[in-house]
């Protein structure tokens, strides 16, 4: 939903600007290539040691 709301929305942001989003963008790096979202849990399996560190630092 708040992927969908902010496609309709028209807010677009710099070209130069980084942009860090919760799971809920999940995609948005199609529109903005400087951003970036956590690595989700494939179905039916588990994130890696390096995945999960890396979630985890982005969420800082």
């Amino acid at each position: 939903m708040d992927f969908q709301l902010f496609k309709t929305s028209g807010v677009r942001f710099g070209e130069l600007l980084k942009v860090i989003v919760d799971k809920g963008y999940q995609g948005i790096t199609k529109i903005h290539q400087l951003s970036e979202t956590s690595i989700k849990k494939p179905k039916g399996k588990k994130l890696t040691t390096d995945q999960k560190k890396y979630n985890r630092e982005l969420n800082r």
